[in-house]
């Protein structure tokens, strides 16, 4: 198990890959507290997406309804929300 969550942090960090492993990606936030929200998209920040934040699921079905086909490539949604 610990070999295993190395790996993946290895992996998400980004380490020796010389790019950013998210560079270019739109990611939808669905996160009613927006402290939360703020860190999550600095942290996808720093591996080169770019974020959308959206405080509630109607927001959500609005912000994803109205963009583009392929625009955002994962909705990262609070499982309380």
């Amino acid at each position: 198990m610990k070999d295993e969550l190395g790996a993946l942090t290895h992996e998400w960090s980004g380490e020796g890959a010389g790019h950013k492993k998210l560079h270019g990606k739109h990611i939808l936030i669905a996160e009613d507290m927006l402290i939360n929200a703020e860190i999550l998209k600095q942290m996808l920040a720093t591996q080169g997406a770019r974020a959308d934040i959206a405080e509630n699921g109607q927001v959500v079905v609005d912000k994803f309804g109205k963009s583009k086909e392929g625009y955002y490539s994962a909705i990262l949604m609070d499982v309380r929300m």
